[in-house]
């Protein structure tokens, strides 16, 4: 096959996420997530980015840390009919979720993954809160879509403030949240 027909093919499978959403509807989508956390759940402390952090625009994020690597995050709303509210971009800007965590830590000694990680380029698709399965004020779970090559991946993560209470606002929360839970859901 050549790699025309190819481009044309992952070009219209490209929204295949965002019809699943569709398809799905929410409460599909809450009850994916419950099961996730009935069955996945393991809380963690996951510290901050301890490097760099550019903010090139709205959407797209540069994160250089002490080995020279830089990684790119960008999140793309377009097509999804759900835009990520800038607040909840903080996420990311502030250092909570950050390339290393998304991709895993890479061995430098190797190569190829070495040569993979100077330039990693991470594409979120959206983010959204789950407030349904809160479990309190201090505690928030979010969905978010990751592209990687011609997939689309589920992803789950919790924050925790432990100054949060009922009248925080989701920036306040950000501000002083950590990261306490991440899955990435198998690819199908």
């Amino acid at each position: 096959m050549n790699k025309w027909k190819i481009m044309l093919i992952l070009l219209l499978f490209q929204g295949s996420v965002f019809a699943q959403i569709n398809i799905l509807g929410e409460e599909r989508v809450y009850e994916l997530a419950i099961k996730v956390f009935e069955t996945k759940y393991e809380k963690k402390h996951y510290d901050r980015f301890k490097g760099k952090i550019d903010v090139i625009d709205s959407n797209n994020f540069i994160f250089r840390d002490k080995f020279r690597r830089i990684s790119n995050i960008r999140i793309r709303d377009d097509r999804t009919g759900t835009e990520t509210k800038n607040e909840l971009k903080k996420i990311f800007t502030e250092g909570i979720l950050y390339p290393e965590i998304i991709m895993g830590t890479g061995n430098y000694k190797d190569k190829k993954t070495r040569k993979k990680w100077y330039n990693a380029n991470i594409r979120i698709l959206f983010i959204e809160e789950l407030k349904k399965i809160n479990p309190d004020f201090q505690t928030k779970r979010f969905l978010f879509w990751r592209r990687v090559g011609g997939h689309h991946q589920r992803c789950y993560i919790e924050l925790y403030n432990s100054y949060a209470n009922e009248n925080t606002t989701i920036e306040e929360f950000i501000n002083d949240a950590i990261l306490t839970f991440y899955y990435k859901a198998p690819f199908k």
